[in-house]
């Protein structure tokens, strides 16, 4: 059954990296979980840039298609509409083209982003969830203008980082690990992934998922 998953997982995201919508095949495969199936299509088409500090991944809907961009060390996750811009790995940084007068400009200058007059949405576009009066709560990124399709901030960090196969085993519909915080969001609004540990097993678990 794991080679099984295995091979369709492959062959799936091969297709979802051509441009072929595999969100049917990923549904059957996730056993209908809609933000396991959103994660596997945004991991499909992940690019890694100056090992690992960075991914460029993207995320297409009905309503509007977009580029992620994310910086692992900070724990932030960015989104830039394809409508203004086409974005790319270029001789290993980020290449942004304004889609209307071509200019390029480059996010990653002396390894931090550098987003200058380039339209996008950060941390103000975050919603959150699990607060309480003295605490925002967990940190996620709004899709389609839509809180219920937000994902949270740290599982795209970690799908980065580990991947679909094991994030499934983590917020899946059936889980058998746990993603955490080393130190809870509550104290060091922290999401990078220096921050983040999967642990086996789910009894007794009382962390941050």
């Amino acid at each position: 059954m794991c080679k099984e998953f295995k091979r369709l997982l492959s062959e799936y995201n091969y297709y979802q990296r051509k441009g072929i919508d595999q969100t049917e095949n990923y549904i059957l495969l996730f056993e209908g979980n809609s933000k396991i199936v959103d994660l596997a299509k945004i991991d499909a088409v992940k690019k890694r840039v100056r090992k690992g500090a960075f991914y460029l991944s993207r995320k297409k809907s009905n309503k509007v298609d977009e580029y992620l961009v994310i910086d692992m060390f900070k724990g932030h996750v960015y989104k830039i509409n394809s409508k203004h811009y086409t974005v790319k790995v270029d001789d290993d940084n980020i290449l942004v083209i304004n889609n209307k007068t071509g200019i390029r400009q480059s996010l990653i200058v002396n390894e931090k982003l550098r987003f200058g007059d380039i339209k996008h949405l950060g941390i103000p576009n975050y919603t959150y969830s699990s607060g309480d009066g003295n605490y925002r709560g967990i940190p996620s990124v709004r899709f389609e203008n839509d809180y219920k399709y937000s994902i949270r901030v740290h599982w795209i960090i970690a799908l980065m980082h580990w991947g679909i196969e094991t994030l499934n085993k983590c917020v899946g519909s059936s889980p058998t690990h746990r993603l955490r915080r080393k130190i809870t969001y509550k104290i060091s609004n922290d999401n990078s992934i220096s921050n983040l540990e999967i642990k086996v097993g789910t009894d007794n678990y009382k962390g941050e998922k």
